[in-house]
């Protein structure tokens, strides 16, 4: 099959006029990626002998580890909304927390949908989630903060208890009459999941006490939450999306740039050892990082994601700076730099060269290997 070229404008490139890039074949469709797709996928590739459906099957163990990350990043989401709509004075706090609540609160997840939403606005609408944020007063007003913290983190866990998949059991296919169900809630509790989210947010606003960036200090525009980003790399034939539990982008004078990210992850801390899965965790965390710099300062919420221009990996410029950090979920939680774990700077353009190249030998194989075809396919595989 020949091979095809287009076109390509010069805020898409590094270069400073039009100019023609290569595609790959004509025809081919466009495969839909993401950090935790990928891990599953190199996962795959590892253990040819493991059948390719296991991969994508909900198992017991992963159905908690599902829920367990869904509540953590709930919680944390609606604390990050409580904490900006603050008010930064100490009286009339209570009415002027409904009302920044009641403005602000889908600015602060502009691609949230009108659900969950919602449920931000029944669950934090209360005068005991109130008080003054002021930020010379931080270490005074941290204790209130952290108690306010924990208590929205036990509203979430109440009303998902309340809720499937605590409430409703369906039978297994090949349940037989008189064996009991498979009990989601019994096996969560066993393994006391709701002391391991509180003690994750627990660790998560002791963390916060030591920064020196913080989401409710820029208000909204500054920080989102679970904000879902997608990107065209055009010259691979993908599309690839993320979905940050929490980013904060702030513009700092002579166009200095500054990004935070935090990623709340369930289960043990994991870094993949073989090149395939090097190659993919590197890709994500710098397409990530480009990602969030490319966000737009205005957002306005829609309730779909948010695109934005990538199209491949480059190194970031040198007054840009990127933070990531990932909460582990387990016993006891913790906090890691994967950016310092996987060595990658994301400053260096050979090392940016390089992965890029090795990105698309990967996304390659991906496309051609008939036995991931159904990895591939969307809402086949369940978030992590």
């Amino acid at each position: 099959m020949p091979e095809a070229f287009q076109y390509t404008l010069p805020e898409l490139t590094d270069q400073p006029d039009i100019v023609r890039i290569k595609l790959c074949r004509p025809g081919e469709p466009l495969i839909p990626l993401s950090s935790s797709r990928l891990e599953i996928i190199t996962h795959a590739m590892e253990h040819p002998e493991i059948p390719i459906e296991q991969f994508s099957q909900p198992s017991t163990d992963r159905k908690i580890a599902i829920e367990a990350g869904r509540l953590l990043h709930l919680a944390v989401e609606l604390i990050d909304i409580n904490s900006s709509v603050q008010p930064a004075q100490t009286h009339e706090v209570a009415q002027l927390h409904h009302h920044n609540l009641v403005k602000l609160a889908a600015r602060m997840a502009p691609t949230e949908k009108k659900q969950p939403v919602r449920l931000a606005l029944a669950l934090l609408d209360d005068s005991q989630l109130a008080h003054p944020n002021l930020h010379s007063a931080r270490d005074i007003f941290a204790p209130a903060h952290k108690s306010i913290a924990m208590n929205i983190a036990a509203r979430v866990v109440h009303h998902a208890r309340e809720n499937s998949p605590f409430t409703v059991n369906l039978p297994l296919p090949e349940t037989e009459i008189g064996e009991e169900n498979d009990d989601f809630a019994l096996e969560w509790d066993k393994r006391n999941m709701d002391q391991t989210i509180f003690n994750a947010v627990a660790l998560l606003m002791d963390q916060r006490q030591s920064q020196t960036i913080v989401s409710s200090d820029y208000g909204p525009g500054g920080s989102l939450s679970e904000p879902r980003l997608n990107t065209l790399l055009f010259r691979d034939r993908t599309s690839f999306s993320a979905a940050p539990d929490n980013l904060v982008k702030v513009n700092m004078p002579d166009n200095e740039r500054f990004v935070k990210i935090t990623d709340y992850k369930t289960g043990r801390k994991f870094f993949p050892i073989t090149e395939a899965g090097q190659i993919a965790m590197k890709a994500s965390l710098h397409l990530l990082a480009q990602m969030g710099l490319a966000l737009p300062d205005k957002i306005k919420p829609a309730g779909t994601s948010i695109k934005v221009k990538v199209g491949d990996i480059r190194v970031i410029k040198p007054h840009d700076h990127v933070e990531i950090k990932h909460i582990i979920l387990s016993e006891p939680p913790q906090i890691i730099n994967p950016l310092e774990e996987l060595k990658i700077d994301l400053h260096d353009p050979r090392q940016a060269s390089r992965l890029d190249s090795d990105f698309a030998d990967l996304i390659n194989t991906i496309r051609h290997d008939e036995r991931l075809k159904p990895l591939l396919e969307k809402r086949k595989l369940l978030r992590k």
